[in-house]
């Protein structure tokens, strides 16, 4: 059953389901859960829960802290979660939501309750630091500059200077988080790995993406789709048909 009002501020449009399959959602650097919206339609006719996962700072959530280290931030959702998660859940994250998505992860599986899998795309591997320069010391012109070159749908906030001026903190927050990360080794996942790369991803190589292999000590795949760092439509529609076709896979071994 879905409550109409969340009980975590984590889950700003709806409860985890307690029975199917949840997959968690977390967006890129500057996004908010609003992204995945779409996503609910297209997996419920597979039986999938999509839980999209709003950060402190963001969306439903502006008006609280930003944080720009994933320790407090890993600590605090894996704490407001635990006692949330359905029995069977899934992880996916894009660029900054990869990373996040592979940390909380690895700390649900230390306290007993790992993912069914982990999907991740758009950004290396957690043992390949960031290269300099890094985004959240640029000046805004600059940094205004690098955001347009990449694409998506935040592109449309810098042409106005009032939104630039709400956007860009959270933006640079969010660059913080993954451009300052350093990766402390761990016991590999115990769950599926699967890994997405768009052809032409100026942030990520498909050599680079296959490094995520060594964190899960269960199966991997890697998939090269279409686009850049974002899907194209027809991108998005394979990632879908992928991830759904995993999940149900994974419902049909039980």
């Amino acid at each position: 059953m879905i409550s109409s009002t969340p009980t975590s501020p984590y889950l700003p449009f709806n409860d985890t389901h307690r029975s199917g399959m949840t997959l968690f959602c977390l967006h890129h650097a500057g996004s908010n859960a609003a992204s995945f919206r779409s996503w609910q339609a297209y997996f419920a006719g597979y039986g999938i829960h999509i839980a999209p996962l709003e950060l402190p700072g963001h969306g439903t959530r502006r008006s609280q802290s930003l944080h720009t280290s994933h320790l407090t931030l890993i600590e605090d959702m894996s704490h407001a979660l635990l006692g949330l998660l359905p029995e069977r859940y899934a992880i996916y994250g894009h660029s900054l939501g990869a990373l996040l998505g592979f940390e909380l992860a690895s700390a649900l599986q230390a306290q007993g309750r790992p993912p069914q899998a982990l999907f991740v795309s758009g950004r290396r591997p957690p043992q390949l630091p960031t290269p300099l320069p890094w985004r959240h010391q640029m000046g805004d012109a600059e940094l205004v500059e690098q955001l347009l070159a990449l694409g998506g749908n935040g592109t449309t906030l810098l042409a106005h200077p009032e939104l630039q001026a709400l956007f860009l903190p959270v933006i640079r927050a969010d660059f913080a988080i993954t451009e300052c990360y350093q990766y402390q080794p761990r016991p590999a996942l115990q769950c599926p790995l699967h890994s997405f790369v768009g052809e032409r991803d100026p942030e990520v190589s498909a050599a680079q993406m296959a490094l995520w292999q060594m964190h899960t000590a269960a199966d991997f795949s890697q998939q090269v789709i279409g686009g850049a760092h974002f899907p194209d439509e027809q991108a998005q529609q394979v990632l879908w048909q992928e991830i759904a076709r995993r999940l149900v896979q994974s419902r049909e071994k039980v």
